[in-house]
C-alpha cells in the first residue's frame, strides 16, 4: 500500500514521461471492474486514448484574417492617451477637423473601403486642391508654349528682317572671298612700282665722283656754246635766254660760295623732327606699309638737312665757275650765220650733256640712297599686301561673316521653341504640380473615413460637430464572420502550447455548446498584471452559430495525445526506488508485482508501454474500481 501512496505523490514525475508538466486534466472513462472473488479494488488494463490538455478562460473577439491580437499593457506602464478607451475594432479619423455627418448606421453591413463618415475642415483641403490644380494647368501651359513658341525668345521675325539678315550674310561672304583672291590690276601696278623703285635705287648706287659731276656740267656748257655758235645770230629772245642762263649760273656759284641761311637749316631740322614724331606716334599693329612710308619721309628730310649742312667742295665751286664762264662766252659769241647740221648736232650734244648732268646729279649721298632703299622696301610690302591680304583684314572679314550668321540664326530662333534644358525644367514643374495635386487630393480624400475591413457597424462612438484627429475613434466595425477566442495562459501552460494545436471552446451563454478550433497565435512575451505573468493566446474558431463578440468561453487546448494505447488508472502504479511497478491479480486472486514502463499520463490514467498486457487486472491503491 505504501507503494501506491508514493505513486500519487510522484504524479508530476510520471507526467514528465508523457511529454511535460500537467496543469490541466481531461477525464476519460476506464474499462474495468472488481475481480470475481477478491474484495480488493482492481482495474483492467485496456486500450484507449490518453489526452493531455491545458485549460483557460477567454472571450470571443472579432478577428479578421489579418487582425493582430491586442496585447494588454503592463500594470503601471504609460499608455497613449485614449488608447484604453478605444475598442480593438475601432475605426479612427484620418485627418483633423470636425465630424460633419455619419454615412452608416449601427448594425449595417459594410465592405472594406466603404465610407463611414465625412469630416469637415472649413474647405482647407478643397481650396488646397483647387490651388494645386491651377498651378498644374499653368505649368502645363508653360510647357506647351516652350515647346512651340517660347515668349522669352521674343516675337517671331518678320520677312523683311530675315531678308536683311540674309543680305548681310551674302555681303560678308563676298568680302571674305575678295580678300582671299587679290585684284590682278592692283598686283600689276604694285609690281611696276617696285621695278621703278629698284631701278632708281640701282642708279643711285652708282655714286658719281666730283670730277664726273664737274665734267658733266662743263659738257652742258660746251654744248650750249656749240649750239650758240651753230645757231648764229640770235633773236632778242635767245639773247635774253642766254642772259638768264648766265644769271642762273652766277647765282648757283654764289650759292655754293655762301653758307646756307639759318632759316633754311631750321626749316630742314623741323621737317626731320616732324617726320620722327609721325614715325613714333604710329599705333601698335599698324600696317607695314604705313611704317615704311613714315620711315621714307624721315629719310628724305634727313637727306635735305644733310645737303644744307654739307659744305660745298672745291670741285663743285670750280664747276659752277666754269658754268658762269661758259654762259659769258655763249652770250659773247651769239653772232654769225648758223649751220643746220651744226645746230642739230649742237642741240643733240646739248641734250646728251643735260641728260648726263641730270644723271650725275641724281647720284646723291648716303641719305638719298637710304631713301631709295626705303622706297624699294615700301614697294615690296605694297606688292605683298596686294598679292596676299593682311591677316587683320582676313580676320576682320571672318568676324563680319560670323556676326552676320549669328544675327541670322538669332532671328530664326526668335519666337521659336525653348532649348532642351528649359523644356526639361518645364516638365519638372509639371511633374511637381501633379505631385501637389495628388497630395491635395489625398488630403481631401482623408476627410472621408472609410471602413478598414468588411464587417458590421457595431457602434458609432462620436457625435456630429465634435472635433476629431487621427487619434479619435469614429466607429467600430466588427467582422462577425471571422471570430476568435483570446485567452491568457500562465507561463507554465503556455510552455506546452504551439501554433496549430487543436482546441475545444465551450460557450457559457449557449449552455456550454462546444466549438472546435486551433491555436492561431502564441505571444512571445508575457505581460505582468497584479504580479502574475500571463501570455496572450488566440484560438481560431470554426462552424460558428449564435456566437457573438464579447461572450465568455472556456478553452481546452490539447497539447499531447496518444491514441489506442494500453493504459491503467494512476492508482494502480507504484514507485519503488528507481522501479515503477503495478500489482497484477490473476483469475485466482493471486497477486504478483510487475515492473512496467510508463508513457503519457493525465490526472486519471497513464499509458503502459511495456510490462503489462491488455485485459490483465491490476490492483488499485484503494477502493473504487474502474
Amino acid at each position: 500500500m505504501s507503494d501506491s501512496i508514493s505513486v500519487r505523490r510522484g504524479l508530476g514525475a510520471l507526467a514528465v514521461l508523457g511529454g511535460g508538466v500537467v496543469t490541466a486534466l481531461v477525464v476519460w472513462s476506464l474499462h474495468g471492474g472488481s475481480g470475481g472473488s477478491t474484495a480488493l479494488p482492481t482495474a483492467v488494463a485496456a486500450r484507449g486514448d490518453v489526452i493531455l490538455a491545458v485549460r483557460g478562460v477567454g472571450r470571443i473577439v472579432a478577428a479578421g484574417p489579418r487582425s493582430p491580437i491586442p496585447v494588454p499593457a503592463a500594470q503601471g506602464s504609460a499608455a497613449a492617451p485614449g488608447a484604453s478607451a478605444a475598442p480593438a475594432d475601432a475605426v479612427f479619423a484620418t485627418a483633423g477637423g470636425h465630424l460633419a455627418r455619419y454615412l452608416v448606421a449601427p448594425g449595417e453591413r459594410v465592405s472594406a473601403g466603404q465610407p463611414l463618415a465625412v469630416l469637415g475642415d472649413g474647405r482647407v483641403a478643397a481650396d488646397a486642391l483647387d490651388q494645386a490644380r491651377s498651378e498644374l494647368e499653368a505649368s502645363r501651359l508653360e510647357l506647351q508654349l516652350k515647346q512651340t513658341s517660347d515668349p522669352g525668345r521674343g516675337l517671331p521675325p518678320s520677312a523683311a528682317e530675315l531678308t536683311a539678315a540674309r543680305v548681310a550674310v551674302a555681303a560678308a561672304r563676298r568680302k571674305t572671298r575678295l580678300l582671299a583672291q587679290p585684284v590682278t590690276t592692283e598686283v600689276t601696278a604694285a609690281r611696276l612700282e617696285l621695278r621703278k623703285a629698284e631701278a632708281d635705287l640701282a642708279m643711285l648706287l652708282r655714286a658719281p665722283t666730283p670730277v664726273a659731276l664737274a665734267a658733266a656740267e662743263r659738257g652742258v656748257g660746251v654744248a650750249y656754246g656749240k649750239l650758240a655758235q651753230a645757231s648764229g645770230p640770235l633773236t632778242p629772245a635767245d639773247v635774253l635766254a642766254l642772259q638768264l642762263e648766265l644769271t642762273r649760273a652766277q647765282a648757283d656759284l654764289e650759292a655754293l660760295r655762301l653758307p646756307p641761311s639759318v632759316t633754311a637749316v631750321a626749316a630742314a631740322k623741323l621737317a626731320v623732327t616732324l617726320a620722327q614724331q609721325r614715325l613714333a606716334e604710329l599705333p601698335g599693329g599698324s600696317p607695314a606699309s604705313d611704317v615704311t612710308q613714315a620711315r621714307l619721309e624721315l629719310a628724305k628730310a634727313q637727306a635735305d638737312l644733310e645737303a644744307l649742312q654739307r659744305a660745298p667742295s672745291a670741285t663743285a665751286v670750280a664747276a659752277a665757275q666754269a658754268a658762269v664762264d661758259l654762259a659769258v662766252a655763249r652770250l659773247a659769241n651769239a653772232t654769225g650765220p648758223p649751220s643746220s647740221l651744226a645746230v642739230a648736232s649742237a642741240r643733240a650734244e646739248l641734250d646728251r650733256a643735260r641728260s648726263e648732268l641730270q644723271t650725275v646729279r641724281l647720284r646723291a649721298g648716303a641719305a638719298a640712297r637710304r631713301a631709295a632703299r626705303l622706297a624699294v622696301t615700301l614697294a615690296r610690302q605694297k606688292l605683298a599686301q596686294v598679292g596676299r591680304p593682311s591677316a587683320t583684314a582676313r580676320d576682320g572679314a571672318r568676324v563680319e561673316l560670323t556676326k552676320a550668321l549669328a544675327d541670322l540664326d538669332a532671328l530664326r530662333r526668335r519666337g521659336g521653341p525653348a532649348g532642351p534644358t528649359e523644356i526639361a525644367l518645364a516638365r519638372l514643374k509639371v511633374r511637381s504640380a501633379e505631385a501637389r495635386v495628388d497630395a491635395a487630393h489625398a488630403g481631401l480624400v482623408r476627410l472621408t473615413v472609410a471602413a478598414p475591413r468588411a464587417g458590421i457597424v457595431t457602434a458609432l462612438v462620436s457625435v456630429p460637430g465634435s472635433s476629431v484627429d487621427p487619434t479619435t475613434p469614429i466607429a467600430t466595425v466588427s467582422d462577425l464572420d471571422h471570430l476568435a477566442v483570446d485567452v491568457d495562459l500562465s507561463e507554465f501552460d503556455v510552455a506546452q502550447v504551439r501554433r496549430g494545436q487543436a482546441a475545444v471552446v465551450s460557450v457559457d451563454a449557449l449552455g456550454g455548446k462546444r466549438f472546435t478550433g486551433s491555436v492561431a497565435f502564441v505571444a512571445l512575451t508575457g505581460v505582468q498584471n497584479g504580479g502574475v505573468v500571463t501570455f496572450p493566446v488566440r484560438i481560431g474558431l470554426e462552424r460558428l452559430t449564435g456566437v457573438r463578440p464579447g461572450m465568455n468561453v472556456s478553452v481546452r487546448i490539447v497539447v499531447a495525445k496518444r491514441l489506442g494505447v494500453l493504459h491503467v488508472p494512476l492508482e494502480a502504479v507504484a514507485r519503488d526506488g528507481e522501479k515503477t511497478t503495478v500489482t497484477v491479480v490473476d483469475a485466482a486472486g493471486t497477486q504478483s508485482t510487475r515492473t512496467v514502463r510508463l508513457g503519457l499520463a493525465d490526472n486519471k490514467i497513464v499509458e503502459i508501454r511495456s510490462g503489462l498486457k491488455a485485459g490483465e487486472r491490476v490492483l488499485l491503491e484503494a477502493g473504487g474500481g474502474a
